[in-house]
Order: C-alpha cells, then sequence, then structure tokens
C-alpha cells in the first residue's frame, strides 16, 4: 500500500487562491451578463411610469361621481314600483303597447356592494316615432336608466322594442 504524497501548505494556499480568483471572475463575468446592455435606460422609464401612474392614482374626489339625481335612495322596492310606474306612463305617453315591463332587484350581480342594481326589462310595440321618443324619454329618466341591449325588430307598419338595463340605487 502506498501512501499519497503530503500536500503542503504553499500549494493548498495557491490552490485556494485560484479557486476563489476564479469564482470571483465567474461572478464579475455573470453579474455582466445578466444585467441588459441598456439597463439605465430601462431603469429611467421604469421610474417615469411609477411617477405616472402615481399620478394618476390620485383620490377620488370629495364629491359622487353621479349627480345626486343620477342613482335612487336606499330603498330599492319603492325605487322598482316608481320606476315601473314612469315607464308605463312613458309607454303610454309615445302612444306604445305595452308588452310586458319588469322592474326587480338583480340578484345575480358582481357590482361593488355600494351599488344595489334594478333590472330593467321592457317589451313595447308601436310606431317607429313613439319607440324613438320612449327612448328619448328614458335617456332623460331619473335615476339614469343604463341600458345593456335595445333591440328593435319592424313588423309592417309598427316596430317592437326590446330593452333590458339596469338603474342603481345606493346601498
Amino acid at each position: 500500500m502506498t501512501q499519497a504524497p503530503a500536500v503542503n501548505v504553499r500549494q493548498a494556499v495557491l490552490a485556494v487562491g485560484v479557486a476563489a480568483a476564479s469564482a470571483l471572475a465567474m461572478s464579475l463575468i455573470l453579474a455582466g451578463a445578466s444585467s441588459p446592455p441598456d439597463f439605465r435606460a430601462r431603469l429611467a422609464a421604469l421610474e417615469t411610469q411609477a411617477q405616472q401612474t402615481s399620478e394618476l392614482m390620485r383620490p377620488l374626489p370629495a364629491g359622487s361621481l353621479y349627480p345626486a339625481d343620477a342613482l335612487c335612495g336606499r330603498d330599492t322596492a319603492a325605487a322598482a314600483r316608481k320606476l315601473h310606474d314612469g315607464l308605463s306612463a312613458a309607454v303610454a305617453q309615445a302612444s306604445l303597447t305595452l308588452d310586458s315591463l319588469e322592474v326587480r332587484p338583480d340578484l345575480d350581480t358582481s357590482e361593488p356592494a355600494t351599488l344595489k342594481p334594478l333590472r330593467v326589462r321592457l317589451s313595447a310595440t308601436g310606431p317607429y316615432e313613439g319607440v324613438v321618443m320612449l327612448l328619448a324619454t328614458l335617456s332623460r329618466q331619473r335615476p339614469d336608466v343604463f341600458a345593456d341591449g335595445v333591440d328593435l325588430t319592424g313588423k309592417t307598419s309598427n316596430v317592437t322594442m326590446s330593452f333590458s338595463g339596469r338603474v342603481f340605487c345606493s346601498a
């Protein structure tokens, strides 16, 4: 059995030095390769975007986003009855025949908890001018009626309008 020659201290220090120098050189090479060539310009652009984003995320104005009469009050049942009666009168005033009218709280909603939507579904038949007049009345309606869909189906002398939309009440 032969014994391995003993490593002297000088060779050990030299080996550790070479390993440390190699590790340092490799880390510098990897650090240089890992940063993009236009890193400073990209960082400056990112800082500009972050500043613009923070400016855009300013707090909401002290007042409401909508005028006071754009939303109905907290009593959605009373608002639904009042809206139902108002829409029935508007349909009659526009010389249209009311086929169906439904105003009810919207149960399937993903709206914020501060708003309670009322679903509005309306179908009426009559002359085209009456439908246009009814749509103009809906655009001036208070609280605001937001249209989800309006469908006009022409018939021989009349048109049938199907309207689907929502009214929002404050919570």
